[in-house]
């Protein structure tokens, strides 16, 4: 039965609630906090399947200020979100997770399998395991 009252709301079921559901598991949270994840889409990470042409490109190991472009240039900004990025090892963290990478040519990171539906995976089990719930296929 689902709850009435939420402590948290995640709009969308996408990377960040992937990836929010991994950190609630790792922190020992699972099933104990009262989070719901509403998504438009039919099921959670849906749009994942597409990304990278199927593969999933999650990354760049190459990545640098100079490939940052804005209409409105903040040099604050830039430093402190590439400084931020540096620190941010999706490769590391997918690893620790048994779910190796392979790197292209241009420095674009993949998960080893070359699939999407190997993050997509990754993702749903944490979501199951974390005990966020999820209410899909909803219109306001």
């Amino acid at each position: 039965m689902r709850k009435l009252k939420y402590d948290i709301a995640i709009i969308g079921a996408g990377a960040f609630t992937g990836f929010f559901a991994s950190f609630v598991n790792e922190a020992g949270a699972a099933g104990n906090a009262g989070i719901i994840a509403v998504e438009k889409l039919p099921r959670p990470f849906k749009k994942i399947a597409a990304s990278g042409n199927g593969r999933c490109n999650y990354s760049n190991e190459n990545f640098s200020a100079g490939d940052y472009i804005s209409l409105e240039p903040d040099p604050t900004f830039e430093r402190t979100a590439f400084d931020s990025l540096r620190t941010l090892d999706l490769k590391k963290f997918f690893g620790d997770h048994l779910v190796p990478s392979r790197v292209d040519e241009y420095g674009r990171l993949f998960p080893f399998t070359n699939s999407s539906k190997t993050i997509g995976e990754f993702f749903e089990h944490n979501l199951k395991q974390s005990g966020i719930e999820t209410l899909c296929d909803f219109r306001a």
